[in-house]
């Protein structure tokens, strides 16, 4: 055998001897990563203080390049942090990526209590030091152990919230799911706003617990959040997670007006192209109660309105504007040719409450033909009837001459109803994707898409392109009612004669508010695990009234590729069940069926006593 054979088989030993080695040291710290599937994902995320799952897929070379250092990362967490790291492969688990739809692999989430958390840490070239800097540094938001929410109860509750300048109150009960979803959030929330300047506390109650309290506030449903200012109390409307709830609370943190004693210091506060600004003129004169009322309602109007004002009567001649009173200020941005830009509001010593005040900023704030934003849609845009414009809304100096274009052409015709009920508004149809595909509008090729939200669940399209005529026909067709209401739907099928009927947003009113039946509709999810649990006992107890009484009906509609013809049901909890009772004339009769039945055994329980329908014998 020649010296250059040997030395290349020696060689080759020494090379399988190594890749055994590193394939050991790989195969060893892969114990540490946990492999999820859509069986174990839910219950294994949702008790964890703290846990990563990494999302990704067998074709994903990033997630190969990364798995040496996510492995290793694995071994450190678990071994010296006591935290999971644990992996998902989209490629096999369907039904998860249905649900979390992560976008770009591989997709690393945190999950604190089962609620989930994006990534926000080293992107490109991630080292080992820079991930576990990263994840530890994730892992001391979720340490409960420093938790800087106040335990508020019976005793303690009007000490600690009538000497508080701001705080927001979380009701709870430990076994409700929404309650324990928004724990971290509220816990995460909390340790920020401590830092705030001033620091805003967050306390929470104990329903059980506290019942003098839960009585107080006559409570029914859990999570139940309230703002409190000296004691007073204030609905909270924001968000139920961690960065909304921040940006709620600063947002309601410190003075409701701000104070100005120039003429200047009025000409650059009302100067805004983008928000409402409000300004009382006042004198010294003014009664203490006006002026107390007029702070009050700028605590109503923290997220619509900036509130300003001034005690020098001087100001107020300079500009023309009347004593004691309040000035409303459009954006400047959104203004037409046919606004003032301002709305003077009345006699605010007269018998004003801030709750009025605040009804009379809410007509002033509103342009012609305003923004909608995903920061005002909830609150500025809430009323009904509702006319949209979705376009390419910008307003940089290249962009504006179109959208102003379009701004000018819906106002034109907007004005023309200016004392009717129905609003109108613009919005970047980049913000309002989910919005402009439930409207039907997902491949639409037009440049702009109009649609009207309707009281209640109804909404329009207009189908045309838009121009003044068209416009000014759609809006007329809506106030006759010559409109046709658009539902996302799946298409009916052909035979729908089994025991359990197949809804669809086309056929819901026809199914459900049928005058001849009694109808047990489930809305659900199938991909959810808990609506394919219901989906059996829900045939099973069909079947038995399909053998003996076809007036009874059951119907099943998957509301994520369906509009529901009604306004109150909401997507908090599925499966949920309603019942329509036999000689329904529509969802004024639609009775919920709660609590929510666990079984067919539940559900006939449920029908004997609320609903008054006899059972089949089998079932007596």
């Amino acid at each position: 055998m020649s010296f250059k054979l040997l030395l290349q088989i020696l060689l080759s030993l020494l090379l399988i001897g190594c890749l055994m080695v590193k394939s050991e040291e790989v195969e060893g710290s892969n114990d540490y990563m946990v492999e999820l599937t859509d069986e174990t994902f839910e219950d294994a995320v949702k008790e964890p203080e703290f846990m990563i799952v990494e999302f990704y897929a067998d074709w994903c070379v990033h997630c190969q390049k990364l798995l040496p250092t996510f492995q290793r990362l694995a071994k450190t967490l678990k071994e010296e942090h006591n935290v999971t790291f644990a992996k998902l492969n989209i490629g096999t688990e369907k039904e998860t990526q249905a649900k979390y739809q992560i976008p770009v692999l591989p997709g690393v989430r945190f999950f604190r209590r089962g609620a989930i958390f994006d990534y926000g840490g080293p992107a490109g070239e991630e080292s080992y030091e820079g991930l576990l800097k990263y994840f530890l540094s994730e892992k001391d938001k979720s340490d409960l152990a420093d938790n800087p929410v106040l335990e508020l109860t019976d005793a303690n509750f009007d000490e600690i919230t009538k000497n508080t300048e701001l705080i927001l109150v979380e009701f709870f009960v430990k076994e409700c799911m929404p309650c324990k979803r928004l724990e971290p959030h509220f816990v995460a929330a909390a340790r920020r706003l401590a830092k705030n300047d001033p620091p805003v506390p967050l306390g929470t109650i104990n329903v059980p617990d506290n019942m003098d309290l839960t009585k107080r506030f006559g409570l029914q449903q859990y999570p139940y959040l309230v703002m409190l200012r000296y004691g007073e109390v204030y609905n909270y409307t924001g968000p139920q997670e961690e960065d909304g709830i921040v940006s709620y609370m600063e947002r309601q943190s410190g003075p409701s007006s701000v104070f100005m004693e120039t003429l200047d210091e009025v000409k650059s506060f009302i100067k805004s192209d983008t928000e409402a600004r409000g300004v009382g003129f006042f004198s010294p004169e003014t009664s203490a109660d006006a002026l107390k009322t007029f702070l009050k309602s700028g605590n109503e109007a923290r997220l619509d309105l900036h509130l300003g004002h001034t005690t020098d009567p001087a100001i107020a001649q300079k500009l023309s504007f009347p004593l004691n009173s309040v000035v409303i200020f459009q954006p400047k941005q959104a203004l037409t040719k046919y606004e003032l830009g301002y709305t003077i509001i009345h006699d605010t010593d007269e018998g004003e409450t801030p709750t009025s005040l605040m009804k009379a900023y809410q007509s002033g704030i509103r342009s012609l033909v305003g923004q909608m934003t995903r920061d005002n849609h909830l609150r500025a845009y809430k009323y009904r009837p509702l006319l949209v414009a979705y376009y390419d809304v910008n307003w940089d100096f290249d962009f504006r001459k179109d959208t102003k274009y379009w701004h000018s052409l819906v106002a034109d015709v907007a004005v023309k109803y200016k004392d009717s009920d129905l609003a109108f508004a613009i919005a970047n149809e980049a913000e309002f994707q989910p919005d402009l595909k439930a409207l039907g509008f997902a491949s639409w090729g037009e440049d702009v898409a109009v649609g009207i939200y309707a009281p209640g669940p109804k909404k329009y399209r207009l189908t045309e392109e838009l121009t003044k005529d068209s416009l000014t026909e759609f809006v007329e067709d809506f106030f006759s009612g010559d409109l046709k209401p658009y539902y996302n739907s799946e298409i009916p099928p052909k035979k729908n004669t089994g025991p359990v009927k197949t809804v669809v947003g086309t056929t819901f009113d026809k199914i459900v508010y049928n005058p001849k039946n009694s109808v047990i509709v489930m809305m659900c999810i199938p991909s959810v695990s808990d609506c394919r649990d219901a989906a059996e006992w829900f045939d099973t107890a069909a079947r038995k009234f399909f053998k003996k009484d076809k007036t009874v009906v059951f119907g099943s509609i998957n509301v994520e590729l369906n509009d529901v013809s009604f306004d109150h049901f909401k997507f908090d909890d599925l499966p949920t069940f309603f019942y329509s009772p036999k000689g329904s004339k529509g969802e004024t009769d639609l009775i919920k069926i709660d609590p929510v039945p666990k079984d067919d055994i539940d559900l006939f329980g449920w029908l004997r006593s609320k609903a008054r329908i006899q059972l089949p014998r089998d079932e007596l």
